[in-house]
């Protein structure tokens, strides 16, 4: 078999698949920042952060985006392949998509809360009256330092912050078994084809000991998983959108106050 040719032939009967998608998911927005052209020194650190982390946030959700769109695709090329092309497709195209795409709520969840302790902590430099600078450094950022930060924005930071907890949450541990959690930490079961074969420490559900479970995992199917993977991109573009509002809050602020301060200063 020339597999070159079948990869080349694979490629376009996903190319046809995906101009016939069926459901067309909205891309997260470009360009909404509003901030004045002429800003007062102490607001340009956020406005980069701003303008920067906005971008990379729709970049993110967007390449999720076009990972549902592909796989949903590419379930449409192998269904009828024999089982030698099958699995070709799997490994050559299929399984990194699916691996992405499967990983891509967490991570996007994390860069959420990344942007927004940043964001809150910077906006809170002219709104605090007691602001003290110690957000820890960008490898040390966790959760709890942007709800510390984003306490002074009280409503839109917590409506924000709810929209998070879907994302990569208990429902979508449960409906993808727990498949970044594996993917990062263990062995994950494998996507269509092939079983994953590893001993595993479980508590038996009579005595609760701790024994040692035999056996496989079957493959998660994308018929089984991209369900999900839709109900968690519209769980970031709900996130987005209260993200959005957050930024505007404090937009609104800067505005205010940056008049203020170019006001009394010849600048």
């Amino acid at each position: 078999m020339n597999y070159d040719q079948l990869s080349i032939d694979l490629f376009q009967k996903f190319i046809r698949a995906r101009s016939h998608a069926g459901r067309i998911l909205p891309p997260l927005p470009y360009g909404w920042i509003d901030l004045p052209s002429k800003l007062h020194p102490a607001f340009i650190p956020y406005n980069e952060m701003v303008d920067g982390f906005s971008m990379e946030l729709s970049n993110a959700g967007n390449q999720f985006r076009r990972y549902i769109d592909n796989l949903e695709a590419w379930e449409t090329v192998i269904l009828p392949l024999e089982i030698s092309e099958k699995f070709h497709a799997i490994v050559e195209f299929v399984e990194p998509i699916a691996n992405a795409a499967l990983t891509a709520p967490y991570v996007i969840q994390n860069r959420f809360l990344f942007a927004s302790a940043h964001l809150c902590h910077e906006a809170n430099r002219n709104k605090v009256a007691a602001w003290i600078d110690d957000l820890p450094e960008d490898d040390k950022i966790q959760q709890l330092h942007a709800d510390k930060a984003g306490k002074p924005w009280k409503k839109s930071y917590t409506r924000f912050r709810q929209a998070l907890d879907p994302i990569a949450g208990p429902a979508h541990r449960a409906a993808t078994h727990n498949f970044r959690n594996k993917f990062m930490h263990q062995f994950p079961q494998r996507i269509e084809l092939g079983i994953t074969s590893t001993a595993k420490r479980v508590k038996h559900p009579l005595t609760g000991k701790t024994c040692i479970g035999i056996g496989g995992d079957a493959p998660l199917l994308i018929s089984d998983f991209l369900p999900e993977l839709r109900k968690q991109y519209d769980h970031i573009v709900e996130a987005y959108a209260r993200y959005r509002a957050l930024v505007d809050a404090q937009s609104a602020f800067v505005r205010m106050k940056n008049e203020e301060l170019l006001s009394v200063v010849n600048y």
